[in-house]
């Protein structure tokens, strides 16, 4: 069995797989969606086509901490909520903000999370309207310094809450600086996925919701450098995909 991380990265793949069959329209039958190098096995028009999927992300720097500040803030979130709630706390609709570019990796996220629901506790937000916390009007140093602000609802009638915190961040140009080491990272690998199959096709998804993939899209798609037969761009926020011209062109 997958472990659960490979599980789903996978399923992630086959969604942006379906996505972009469908964007182009293309009439693909799958002949294998468990494998790894490609990471899937197309039929297209009578040929054995393989096709890699990858993430792009907002650098490689960026990418690694911008992420990795994402999956701490979520964590965070998560535990603050399960532990209002399990005080016996409303149903809210909790909107947290941190700070875009705050460093998360030494934040004790048990402790944040407790901070969090205990000071939403003793707040005790009433019906009628929002309340709200910003730490650069009241200064308040129990919660974590990484947490700007915090607004939160309720009304009598919410049969569920909702917590979470809006993503934040730069948009970067989409253009071939910042596709290029994607397409490097797979080209490396081009020798192996030609040993499976002799036409081999690359996609490069981005899902745009996120920070660490805050793009500019171009209406001009952007030249790369590849050495897969064709190099596709899906921007799943738009329902689009552009086919990447080569450098060499």
């Amino acid at each position: 069995m997958m472990a659960p991380t490979a599980r789903s990265k996978k399923v992630r793949e086959q969604g942006f797989l379906q996505a972009f069959l469908h964007i182009e329209g293309l009439p693909a039958k799958i002949l294998d969606a468990g494998r790894e190098s490609p990471d899937f096995l197309l039929e297209i028009e009578g040929r054995r086509v393989g096709l890699e999927v990858t993430e792009v992300f907002v650098g490689e720097h960026p990418r690694a901490s911008t992420k990795a500040a994402e999956s701490i803030v979520d964590e965070i979130i998560e535990r603050a909520k399960r532990a209002y709630e399990g005080r016996g706390g409303k149903l809210l609709q909790v909107t947290l903000r941190f700070a875009s570019r705050a460093d998360m990796r030494n934040v004790n996220r048990i402790k944040a999370a407790d901070a969090i629901a205990n000071f939403l506790f003793e707040a005790d937000p009433q019906a009628g309207g929002a309340w709200g916390y910003d730490r650069r009007a009241t200064g308040f140093d129990r919660l974590p310094e990484q947490l700007v602000s915090i607004t939160a609802y309720f009304e009598p009638s919410y049969s569920t809450s909702h917590w979470w915190t809006p993503s934040v961040g730069w948009v970067s140009p989409l253009d071939t600086n910042a596709l290029q080491p994607s397409v490097d990272d797979k080209a490396r690998k081009i020798a192996r996925y030609r040993q499976e199959v002799a036409e081999c096709w690359l996609l490069l998804a981005i899902e745009g919701r996120s920070a660490s993939q805050m793009f500019e899209p171009s209406d001009t798609p952007p030249a790369v450098a590849s050495p897969f037969d064709r190099t596709y761009l899906l921007f799943l926020f738009s329902s689009t995909v552009q086919l990447l011209p080569s450098v060499t062109d």
